[in-house]
């Protein structure tokens, strides 16, 4: 479904870029043409999406041992950068146009922003449906979400247009809608570079967790405790443990609690756990630094 979604926006983003640069370019409007610029970004925004969705679905092979899931954290990157490089074009040109003024017709402006809007909503719409499940797909909805304001920022210039004769209304949406925009590129670019760096999930603290841990019957101590993720669902964990048991049941029953504690409360599916009981701890010193 994602997939599809993906491709059904694509469609409608070609569509709108064509019309917008040929009408923006005929009656010399920035604000269209600027909507025009943020619509072919999207569709490239969009074809790395799709691509990066497909990717991320591929099993593991004996070189990637954690698949492909960061597949989706890199498109989201490279997407959220180029709508970053887009924003900044963008307001350059419209400090520019707003210095140096040019009549616009306001009518025809409305008349395509309107068009714009209603594709960009649907393309949006469609988007926002899969936005949280995954990085990729959320850099996708904020480039289409970008053009929807954007599109709405041209009805409201072309009003002003019309009613007033503002033509300085052009430049002056289009570069308040950069800076606005520009906020929530920046802050998925710093989401997905502490994905890259092996950050600790935003929905995870560690000192809760290692005391949500400690509180287990029979847990004595925990070390070594390393929480991170391969993408926007997939969080791992590994951690040393030192336990008081006797006997493999015993063993079993404490691994139980621990992963029934990982997975209810922090949603943790994969975990590497090393759990050593205490009468052992003198016999692993030369091997286990966290047992001398």
């Amino acid at each position: 479904m994602k997939e599809k979604n993906l491709i059904i926006s694509i469609v409608i983003n070609i569509c709108i870029s064509i019309i917008e640069i040929v009408v923006g370019l005929l009656i010399g409007s920035m604000a269209i043409i600027s909507d025009a610029v943020h619509n072919f970004f999207d569709v490239g925004a969009m074809v790395m999406s799709l691509f990066g969705e497909r990717a991320s679905a591929k099993k593991i092979d004996a070189k990637h041992s954690y698949g492909y899931k960061r597949s989706e954290v890199l498109v989201a990157l490279l997407n959220s950068t180029f709508l970053l490089v887009s924003i900044f074009i963008i307001g350059y040109k419209s400090i520019e146009r707003l210095m140096n003024p040019q009549d616009i017709s306001g009518g025809w402006m409305l008349v395509m922003a309107v068009v714009a809007f209603a594709g960009n909503m649907v393309a949006t719409k469609l988007l926002h449906d899969h936005a949280e499940e995954s990085m990729n797909v959320k850099s996708a909805f904020l480039h289409s979400l970008q053009d929807a304001l954007f599109s709405a920022g041209v009805i409201l210039t072309s009003l002003l247009v019309l009613c007033f004769n503002w033509q300085w209304a052009d430049a002056v949406v289009s570069l308040v809608l950069s800076i606005l925009l520009a906020k929530e590129a920046v802050m998925l670019i710093l989401q997905t570079v502490h994905v890259l760096m092996e950050g600790v999930p935003t929905n995870v603290d560690v000192n809760v967790l290692k005391k949500d841990l400690l509180s287990l019957k029979g847990i004595r101590n925990v070390n070594d405790l390393h929480v991170w993720s391969t993408g926007s669902k997939n969080i791992i964990l590994s951690t040393h443990i030192v336990a008081d048991f006797q006997n493999d049941a015993d063993y079993v029953v404490k691994l139980k609690s621990i992963k029934n504690l990982l997975y209810t409360k922090y949603k943790i599916t994969h975990s590497t756990i090393q759990m050593v009981p205490v009468s052992a701890q003198k016999e692993l010193e030369d091997i286990c630094k966290h047992c001398s």
